[in-house]
């Protein structure tokens, strides 16, 4: 058993776990900014396996959700930048299970 903690990382979406891997969606707390990045952590160790960030999306602070399956992790993002950093997602994002590079929004 262990834990993982990462004083970078803001979390509203519920990791998911794939294929021995658990998948961790945050945004930097430090940013005004609210960029996604996805960290993909061994199911067995904890221990990082990657982590790739998304600068030309944004995500707001309401819960959701994320999906990974066939290779692919599929979660919500915004395209355009809000007023309020609050406000929702407009878009579904796709990228890879394997190396987190991106596939289709």
């Amino acid at each position: 058993l262990w834990t993982h903690h990462d004083p970078k990382w803001r979390v509203h979406t519920t990791p998911v776990l794939y294929n021995r891997s658990v998948y961790v969606l945050s945004e930097n707390p430090l940013r005004a900014l609210m960029r996604p990045s996805l960290t993909a952590m061994s199911l067995d160790s904890g221990e990082v396996e990657w982590t790739r960030a998304f600068g030309k999306v944004w995500r707001g602070l309401d819960a959701q959700g994320m999906l990974a399956f066939d290779d692919k992790v599929v979660f919500g993002v915004r395209r355009r930048k809000q007023k309020r950093e609050t406000e929702g997602t407009d878009s579904v994002m796709a990228v890879s299970a394997v190396d987190g590079s991106h596939l289709w929004e």
